[in-house]
């Protein structure tokens, strides 16, 4: 019991004595007393929107391209990246089933027209009514379609392309069974622009524009910037992300293209504002976007709650309860709280841009 008392001593006698010195410290230091800083004009400036983001490098004309009808795929003439011409065959169905739909057209076709030529000697001969001819004359028609559609469907059956281009990917390998139209290779046209896909937030879509410019840089060529514009901007949001979706044509090709590389983007926005702008080392209890500045009136600093928009160099772009001309503290501002007394110290900066 001995040594707690001692221990709850010691503790009250700590305190006591921090309190005095506080006290102490409150009389050294009156109340009229003025802290010395340094302050700065606040600037208004244009400021131009800088939008970052990250998208990805593909073909503007990546095409999935499948075949007519299904089948069983025989051959895949090519590899993913390869370069192919306009016409080139890339990959081809299994024939004996198709060359077996044609063949059977072909024998109804000719069936259909000896059937019409029959019928029309007869109708001729006053031997078979005008129905029969009719009847004949349907059939052949019917014949000579089915006979069409087999044989395109047979031109069909392999897969060419459309143009100058290259493989970005293989969706189906040899022998597997394919339906109708399901994708077989993916396309990408070497005559064409590649273009950035990339998505913003509610917050910047509004701030972009149709031929807004932008940066973008590739961590596969780290030493080279490229030029792009905004050529797409779409007029709703994804539906699993909430972001909103925008295409970027890329001035000038990469040395070597490949869809999918990841690129990272800075968007300038075209609507330029002016902005206010105070030194960074105003700042003080700086939160994501949020901070405060001291403005100094008659000799009294005032804490100013700001928003941040943007770091630019030694100074941000903010906007709040300020206005052009205010000062606002820099040299000294982290150790004050509202209302402090404080002198202004004459800077040559301060003089300046007071000047301006």
């Amino acid at each position: 019991m001995s040594k707690i008392f001692v221990r709850i001593f010691i503790l009250i006698l700590t305190v006591t004595i921090t309190l005095v010195n506080c006290k102490s410290g409150r009389e050294q230091l009156p109340s009229t007393d003025q802290i010395m800083v340094e302050a700065r004009p606040v600037l208004e400036k244009e400021f131009v929107t800088t939008i970052h983001t990250s998208g990805t490098l593909q073909s503007s004309a990546a095409t999935k391209l499948s075949f007519k009808i299904g089948g069983i795929v025989e051959k895949i003439l090519v590899r993913e990246s390869e370069t192919v011409t306009k016409g080139q065959t890339l990959a081809e169905l299994k024939m004996t089933e198709i060359n077996a739909q044609v063949e059977h057209a072909k024998t109804a076709h000719e069936k259909a027209v000896r059937d019409y030529d029959r019928a029309k000697k007869l109708y001729d001969g006053s031997a078979a009514s005008l129905q029969q001819k009719q009847d004949a004359e349907s059939g052949l028609q019917i014949a000579v379609s089915n006979l069409a559609i087999a044989e395109f469907n047979k031109r069909y059956a392999q897969i060419t392309a459309p143009e100058n281009g290259k493989i970005l990917k293989k969706l189906v390998e040899e022998n597997e069974l394919v339906e109708a139209g399901y994708p077989a290779l993916v396309f990408g046209s070497t005559d064409k622009n590649w273009i950035i896909k990339a998505y913003l937030t509610d917050q910047d879509i509004i701030r972009v524009h149709y031929g807004d410019t932008a940066r973008v840089r590739f961590d596969a060529w780290p030493e080279k910037i490229f030029k792009a514009v905004i050529s797409e901007i779409s007029e709703a949001a994804e539906a699993n992300s909430g972001l909103f979706k925008v295409e970027l044509r890329l001035v000038g090709k990469p040395s070597r293209f490949i869809s999918g590389l990841v690129a990272q983007v800075n968007i300038f926005s075209s609507s330029q504002q002016r902005c206010l702008f105070v030194p960074i080392s105003a700042l003080v209890k700086a939160d994501s976007d949020s901070g405060n500045v001291f403005t100094v009136h008659n000799d009294i600093a005032k804490s100013v709650p700001v928003k941040i928009i943007a770091l630019y160099k030694n100074e941000i772009a903010v906007y709040g309860a300020l206005q052009k001309g205010d000062r606002v503290i820099t040299a000294g501002a982290p150790y004050l709280k509202d209302g402090d007394r404080v002198k202004v110290a004459p800077t040559e900066i301060a003089k300046m841009e007071v000047g301006q």
